[in-house]
Order: structure tokens, then C-alpha cells, then sequence
């Protein structure tokens, strides 16, 4: 009887000590939620980038590229846009607009717009008293400048203007 209870003993010291360090450490994975600003910006778009969890930087062979990779854009030698919406749970919408205006033939620019709206909420004061409704929306319209020197090395830069706004509170970036 000893004998089990010594190796039922063993047994959890030894999950215990398998398992502590990642509770332990899981923490850490939301310990700055809440602090920074514009987490917008981390929703992908397009159907093949978000399947590959947003490891698209080096795909550039599609429209998407005006979101991950504005050199990409340069591959394209006539107009093109992109364009997607999405309804989510609670009244949350956003959409992404694109276009790509070929220059020449080694140059192109674009534009975009990224939006997220976050529907409406209901303002208490402390004591749970209704003071109204209330919203907040996010969005990004960006300029696209990219050029092809040959076939291996393009270069592109994106100007991005961000503007976040909850209630009466609102912040911009460039």
C-alpha cells in the first residue's frame, strides 16, 4: 500500500513539474493587452493570407501584395483592385479597398483603405444607470509607391495615415 502511494506521489510531482512552467509562463502571453494602440492593424486580409497565418510577405503574386508586400504590386501591368468585407458577431464590421494604377512598365502606385467599426455599446455610470450609446471605429487609408529595377529586386514603401476613435477618445499615426 506504501509502495502505491509513493509512486502515486511520484506521478504528480513529476506532471506537476512537466506542466508548471507553461501555466507558469502562459501569463505572459496577455500581459500587455489593452496597452498599445491600433491592434487593427494585426487583421489580415485576403483568403490564402490568413490560411497561412499572415505569412505572406514573400507570397506578392496577387492583390494582396498592397497589404503585405508593396513591392508586389509592381507585377502588375494593368489596373487592379481588391476588395473584402466581413460582418462579425456583436455589430463588428470591417472591409479592406485596394487599387493599383500601373505607371509604366517598372512602376505603379496604389491606395487603400482599411476600416474596422465596432458597432454600438451602451454607456452606464458606476451605479449601472443607462447615460446613452456610444461607438468606436478604426481606420487606415495608406499611398503605395513600388518599383521594379529587373525581375529579381523590387522596391515599394507604403505612407499609412491611422486613426482610432472609442467614444470621446481618439488617437492618429502616420
Amino acid at each position: 500500500m506504501l509502495n502505491k502511494f509513493l509512486q502515486l506521489i511520484m506521478l504528480v510531482t513529476i506532471l506537476g513539474a512537466l506542466f508548471a512552467p507553461a501555466s507558469v509562463m502562459s501569463g505572459d502571453i496577455h500581459s500587455e493587452v489593452g496597452t498599445s494602440a491600433f491592434p487593427f492593424l494585426k487583421i489580415n486580409i485576403g483568403a490564402r493570407p490568413i490560411a497561412m497565418g499572415g505569412a505572406a510577405t514573400g507570397l506578392a503574386d496577387d492583390e494582396t501584395a498592397l497589404y503585405y508586400n508593396p513591392a508586389g504590386i509592381v507585377a502588375f501591368k494593368e489596373k487592379r483592385w481588391i476588395g473584402g468585407y466581413h460582418n462579425y458577431f456583436v455589430d463588428m464590421q470591417s472591409g479592406f479597398v485596394g487599387m493599383i494604377f500601373p505607371l509604366d512598365e517598372n512602376n505603379s502606385i496604389a491606395g487603400s483603405l482599411d476600416y474596422l467599426g465596432y458597432g454600438e455599446f451602451i454607456e452606464t455610470d458606476t451605479s449601472g444607470r443607462r447615460l446613452g450609446t456610444f461607438g468606436g471605429a478604426d481606420m487606415v487609408m495608406a499611398a503605395t509607391y513600388s518599383r521594379e529595377f529587373n525581375y529579381n529586386l523590387s522596391f515599394g514603401v507604403t505612407a499609412k495615415y491611422i486613426y482610432e476613435r472609442v467614444h470621446e477618445y481618439s488617437a492618429t499615426g502616420v
